[in-house]
């Protein structure tokens, strides 16, 4: 699925320059670089506050992604919460770095050379990766950034060029601020263009994941071609009345329930607020669209915020579930996906997809919690309970392998 009814990049330059000039982005600007200038932080505290602007580009990509073209306002939850993708997005070069450097001294500077030329190329397409993911392998993996970038074809090489005339104006205008006298007000500028042109940059990426979804299956769902009608949801959360807000995003959900944006500001506001109910309710119909959709580290984010507000989603289907446990496992949150698990037959009954779930179950144990016990347990209970099950031979290998280095 694709919005390629929407303008194309190039004809939204204006838009795109004047994004970040919007309140939000501007404040949050401004305060890192009144901090640097007026704190002048050492490295300690240097990384948490480009950790901070990164995570807000982080919600810009992500916003943009799902076709809310507004920047995001700037939330005590933005800030405090879900920096597992910003943390691997600022490790990412770094590890760029080092698998060059392990080819160059394995193989040979040459290799090394192109190897480093090639991932020059493909950044745009490994941070894309990383963000739409979840994982850091998948921004390295040649397959995978091959994938993006034929798919995307020239519309690539053109973001790409973008990006390079965005972060080429922000070196020469660096250049220019080194020409002011006070260094006070140089940094404030320095640190407020850099956090400025990232921002940009995300919002490219993140426009041209809008347009071009189809590409990597992750685009989403749109109720129509008429934009939602946040009138009145926007007055009433500026006014105050967030209560009156809630009431009037569920009558939007219900209007357009293909709308995913819709979910997202309700996940949001239900989050700030601490509405329990609301928020396990959205989550009940916003993650099986959402990994429809094949957005699934998204359902993977929502599930975990409800987790951690005790307000866990009931009702979700046997696939929906399995779906979610695989994602969270790949995302590194191996207890989430044990816990999602665990009484798996005892929700769903009759459900085929119980071997599945206890399967992957016993490997999360033993691989991811390395607790081989409680593994060994769930290994036996398959091997009795399916033990005609057309993969029931690789689950003994496997409870074998895990009895002898019991004994060992």
């Amino acid at each position: 699925m694709s919005n390629l009814d929407a303008p194309p990049i190039w004809q939204r330059f204006r838009e795109v320059f004047l994004y970040a000039l919007h309140p939000p982005p501007l404040l949050m600007a401004f305060c890192i670089g009144a901090v640097f200038a007026w704190l002048e932080p050492g490295l300690l505290l240097s990384i948490p506050l480009l950790f901070i602007g990164l995570r807000y580009a982080v919600e810009v990509f992500s916003r943009t992604a799902s076709g809310d073209l507004k920047p995001p306002g700037v939330s005590y939850s933005l800030l405090v919460d879900d920096y597992g993708l910003t943390i691997k997005l600022f490790f990412l070069l770094f590890l760029i770095l080092l698998l060059v450097g392990s080819i160059s001294g394995s193989v040979g500077p040459v290799v090394g050379l192109m190897v480093w030329y090639f991932f020059l190329l493909a950044l745009p397409a490994s941070y894309m990766t990383v963000m739409l993911t979840g994982s850091m392998l998948h921004g390295i993996n040649p397959l995978a950034l091959f994938q993006m970038i034929a798919g995307m074809g020239w519309s690539y090489w053109l973001l790409y060029g973008l990006l390079f005339i965005l972060s080429t104006a922000w070196a020469n205008l660096t250049g220019l601020l080194l020409t002011l006298p006070n260094a006070a007000l140089f940094v404030i500028l320095f640190y407020m263009t850099f956090f400025a042109f990232n921002v940009m940059a995300f919002h490219m990426m993140g426009y041209m994941i809008f347009r071009r979804g189809d590409v990597f299956g992750t685009l989403p769902e749109r109720a129509s071609a008429e934009p939602t009608p946040f009138g009145l949801f926007d007055e009433l959360l500026e006014n105050g009345h967030k209560d009156a807000a809630r009431v009037e995003l569920k009558r939007l959900i219900k209007e357009s329930p293909g709308d995913l944006a819709l979910y997202r500001r309700m996940h949001n506001l239900a989050l700030v607020d601490q509405a329990a109910t609301d928020l396990a309710e959205n989550a009940r119909m916003a993650i099986p669209r959402l990994i429809a959709e094949r957005r699934a580290s998204e359902a993977a984010e929502i599930y975990r915020d409800c987790a951690r507000a005790r307000a866990l989603p009931t009702r979700l289907s046997d696939a929906d579930s399995l779906a979610l446990a695989i994602q969270l496992r790949a995302m590194r949150h191996p207890r989430e996906a044990f816990d999602l698990l665990n009484g798996f037959h005892k929700r769903y009954p009759h459900s085929h997809r119980v071997f599945d779930a206890y399967w992957l179950a016993a490997k999360v144990l033993s691989e991811d919690l390395n607790r081989d016990d409680l593994a060994l347990r769930m290994l036996h209970y398959l091997g009795e309970r399916f033990e005609r099950h057309e993969h029931i031979d690789e689950v003994n290998r496997y409870r074998r392998v895990l009895e002898s280095l019991a004994k060992a």
